[in-house]
């Protein structure tokens, strides 16, 4: 229905292994929507049911994830599932409690989507008009996400539970035809209440 999406996804967090891996889901309508007996999984029968009575309040989001060996994550977890997820490629399903497939989400780790980095999300620009389907409105995770380390001793980055940021964007500025141009990157990650971080980089030509 377009009204609730996935918008952010872990699928490798830490090589092969599930645990750590984790779905963000994000209301993207001015409403209360109610989760109760969804279904949020893949195509290949890899499901969670939200058993227990569940809103989702106007632009929110929730994270559903196998918590297991990640530490630092729970804090924003709302529902702890047995989560696999492919690292090659999968498409994720939200089906509601009358079986109706509403919403799928399909995501690749060879380009133009972001390739593969474990302990890195990929996440949908909020700047991207909902255009879920276009791998250009997805990126990975940018350093300056960090999470926490896993049981692993894998660092982790994404934005779980929080408006994500602009996939970083190249702007040619062309003064002089030398191949000048600015980098806008994916904003920092706040920590509590702390402010977002934005910076640019700006590439001049050595000649100018």
């Amino acid at each position: 229905s377009g009204e609730i999406m996935f918008t952010e996804i872990m699928y490798a967090s830490q090589g092969g292994a599930d645990p750590g891996e984790w779905i963000e889901i994000h209301n993207r309508t001015n409403e209360v929507l109610d989760l109760t007996d969804m279904t949020f999984g893949d195509d290949d029968g890899n499901e969670y049911e939200v058993s227990e009575f569940t809103l989702i309040g106007p632009g929110e989001y929730i994270l559903i994830a196998n918590t297991d060996g990640l530490n630092g994550l729970e804090i924003w977890t709302s529902h702890v599932a047995d989560l696999g997820l492919s690292n090659g490629g999968d498409t994720l399903e939200i089906t509601s409690n009358t079986g109706l497939l509403i919403f799928s989400q399909t995501y690749e780790t060879t380009a133009p989507w972001p390739s593969r980095q474990d302990g890195y999300s990929i996440q949908f620009s909020h700047g991207s008009a909902y255009n879920l389907s276009n791998a250009g409105s997805w990126c990975s995770a940018s350093d300056g996400q960090y999470i926490a380390d896993n049981q692993s001793g894998i660092s982790q980055y994404g934005t779980p539970g929080y408006l994500n940021g602009l996939c970083a964007e190249r702007i040619f500025l062309d003064f002089d035809g030398q191949n000048d141009y600015v980098d806008i990157p994916t904003m920092v990650a706040p920590a509590g209440n702390a402010p977002r971080t934005v910076m640019a980089w700006i590439k001049l030509d050595e000649t100018d």
